[in-house]
């Protein structure tokens, strides 16, 4: 999956830090955006990469595995991996 745009682009020295929580380069950013995608994605058993040039845009790309791999649940989250379709219930 490529996610391209033809932004502004990002600086070299920002590059290694996208990914990281809490960083934006916006005033009003959370810097959660790009952290969640990289987790959700890594999750999944995948990857997430950027290139980027000032001037002409970035490019972001996501590579899945073709099978799944087990998935870790979260802090006490109940995932559901059958295929009924039923919700787990929830606990209160």
């Amino acid at each position: 999956i490529e996610v391209i745009d033809s932004g502004p682009g990002i600086a070299p020295d920002q590059l290694e830090s996208v990914f990281k929580l809490f960083f934006t380069t916006k005033s009003s950013g959370t810097g959660l955006g790009l952290a969640v995608v990289k987790k959700i994605v890594e999750r999944h058993g995948g990857t997430i990469a950027v290139k980027s040039e000032i001037g002409k845009g970035s490019r972001f790309t996501i590579t899945l595995p073709l099978s799944p791999s087990p998935v870790e649940p979260v802090d006490g989250a109940v995932l559901s991996t059958g295929a009924s379709g039923s919700t787990p219930p929830r606990s209160t």
